[in-house]
């Protein structure tokens, strides 16, 4: 979700709350000093030529410091990366020049970042780099430019084995991408306050019933865990019927949504909101009713629920305790 168009500027392009985008900086460019503060250059990439299919993401910000930050995301195979990589950052560089009357003093760093869904190459087994100027011998001769390039389809670690920050941060932007297999539950990580705020944007920034509906099928799959105890029978029951109904869901959401979710988290959305806006209000009520049902397995409280179906608390009280009256019957 985070490598989609959507899911980039929620995350790395949240103005409201950039805990996640400065600590997501901090760690790609390989600093042990915290970054206190960002302000997003909204005119480093006007005018830029761009094809909106390509799934090329760019942003752009400056931190305290004056430090310059240039960050794509590449959905695609792009073998000319490095190369565009190089034109951002000189972009930059001869900007800084031409309204310092071409003082070359002081002159802030560039970090032109490059994240790519896929590999650039197979020629290494390494998913993150920081490269600069150095000569034959490996001597660093500048550093005002840095590149850094991160390959998420190198990157295949499992929850456990991440232990860096680094680490974190690609497994949940690749655990988070719909062609990931479900996890059986979330990563302890995950409850770290930086993730949080970036997995929460893309919980949340939902604008309808139907889309948060479609979004909510996909979080089922990763519930942060299920209820070791169970206090009830019917709690038990329920879970029983939960995978009773993740089998016979009905043929056309199921299309709706199994298509979307293949081609895209966004197209997944708009056929979902087709198939709704067709169906009846039994249907609909179905739905959410379904919808609730998951939920109960998960320690998702009631009020987010009312939140995702867009009922109210009573609404959604109503039906927990129908559904756990059909459970004990």
């Amino acid at each position: 979700m985070i490598t989609s168009d959507f899911g980039f500027k929620v995350t790395f392009g949240n103005e409201n709350n950039t805990l996640f985008l400065r600590q997501a900086l901090q760690v790609l460019i390989g600093s042990l000093i915290p970054i206190i503060e960002v302000t997003f250059d909204k005119t480093t990439f006007d005018g830029a030529s761009r094809d909106s299919r390509s799934g090329i993401f760019d942003l752009a910000y400056i931190d305290e410091a004056g430090n310059h930050f240039l960050i794509e995301m590449q959905v695609s195979t792009l073998m000319e990366m490095m190369q565009r990589m190089k034109l951002h950052a000189l972009q930059k560089f001869n900007t800084l020049i031409f309204k310092g009357d071409y003082q070359y003093k002081d002159l802030p760093k560039i970090y032109s970042i490059a994240i790519l869904k896929e590999k650039l190459s197979n020629d290494h087994k390494d998913y993150h780099e920081i490269g600069c100027i150095r000569s034959e011998k490996g001597r660093v001769m500048d550093q005002q430019m840095k590149f850094v390039l991160v390959e998420l389809g190198k990157f295949t670690k499992t929850a456990e084995d991440c232990h860096t920050d680094l680490d974190k941060l690609l497994f949940t932007m690749k655990a988070l991408s719909t062609e990931q297999p479900p996890m059986p539950e979330f990563p302890k990580f995950w409850n770290e306050e930086w993730l949080k705020v970036a997995i929460d944007e893309l919980d949340t920034r939902k604008m309808t019933a139907d889309e948060r509906f479609n979004y909510i099928k996909i979080l089922s799959y990763n519930a942060e865990v299920v209820h070791e105890e169970r206090e009830k029978m019917a709690m038990a029951k329920a879970e029983g019927m939960a995978e009773g109904i993740e089998q016979g869901i009905e043929k056309g959401i199921e299309k709706g949504i199994e298509k979307g979710i293949e081609q895209g988290i966004e197209k997944g959305i708009e056929q979902g909101k087709a198939e709704a806006e067709s169906k009846s209000e039994a249907e609909k009520y179905a739905l959410k009713k379904e919808a609730i049902c998951r939920m109960m397995l998960t320690k998702i409280p009631e009020a987010t629920m009312a939140d995702i179906v867009q009922e109210t608390l009573e609404f959604v009280e109503k039906v927990k305790a129908q559904i756990i009256q059909e459970a004990e019957n």
